[in-house]
């Protein structure tokens, strides 16, 4: 069975994933009536001593969705990447002769865009209501932007976030190839992002502290290299937590 099939399979599997597509129709339905709630009191021009009560519980609810939606966007991903292993489907895929690498990259490629497809569907109603109603905003924020001056940076950080959500979802590929798809899995997964945020944190401060002088032109490029630094640091993420998870799954007794 060849990259591609194996890719529409686990896309398929995650489309019938009846649990986590109610979740998310959940998810969407709450974002669209919250979101129409604010536009409404926004438009209205209603005031927080007109109808506290109101005001207080949409804020409250607002914060509560914002935690869910969280937690889900954590538990998403671990769960189509477990759910092999608790399903026993793995040990069936290889046994039937699926390559072990191929299955590892299939399986990450369809978590992220499973991920960001569900993002897109909960947060997409509030951004383009925001754009409809607040046009004028939209367009003096990007007039506003000096996007010949900083298009590398904006590139570089861009890409700096993609290689975050890959480096993310490797490092959780790991945690559950090392649990076996076990729920203590997730804390594993918490435990080796912690540690890496750390190492990064310092070796950043290392080399912020290498480029930081009295020079006015420097200070304004360290952002830049912090940008370009957050870059590479995700790549030997990749390549660290990526070879040790082909490795002990390649080793692994399914």
């Amino acid at each position: 069975m060849n990259a591609k099939n194996i890719f529409k399979m686990e896309m398929y599997k995650n489309i019938q994933d009846k649990t986590y597509m109610i979740v998310l129709v959940v998810f969407i339905s709450i974002s669209v009536i919250l979101n129409f709630s604010w536009l409404a009191i926004s438009l209205s021009e209603i005031q927080f001593q007109d109808f506290p009560i109101l005001i207080t519980l949409l804020g409250i609810a607002t914060a509560f969705s914002i935690l869910a939606l969280a937690i889900f966007a954590l538990l998403y991903p671990f769960h189509l990447l477990n759910v092999d292993y608790k399903n026993k489907v793995m040990s069936l895929m290889i046994a039937s002769g699926v390559s072990r690498i191929k299955y590892y990259f299939v399986k990450i490629g369809a978590t992220i865009l499973s991920q960001l497809t569900a993002m897109f569907l909960i947060l997409v109603v509030p951004f383009f209501t925001f754009f409809i109603f607040n046009q004028e905003i939209i367009i003096k924020m990007f007039e506003s932007l000096d996007l010949t001056v900083h298009s590398a940076d904006l590139f570089i950080g861009l890409l700096s976030n993609v290689l975050s959500l890959i480096a993310l979802m490797v490092t959780m590929a790991l945690a559950v190839i090392l649990t076996r798809g076990k729920t203590s899995g997730l804390f594993v997964y918490i435990a080796l992002s912690f540690a890496s945020r750390i190492v990064q944190a310092t070796l950043i401060g290392f080399f912020l502290a290498l480029l930081s002088t009295d020079s006015f032109e420097t200070s304004l490029n360290l952002i830049s290299s912090n940008n370009i630094f957050s870059l590479g640091y995700h790549i030997v993420e990749i390549l660290v937590f990526g070879s040790i998870g082909i490795f002990s799954l390649r080793k692994q007794d399914l």
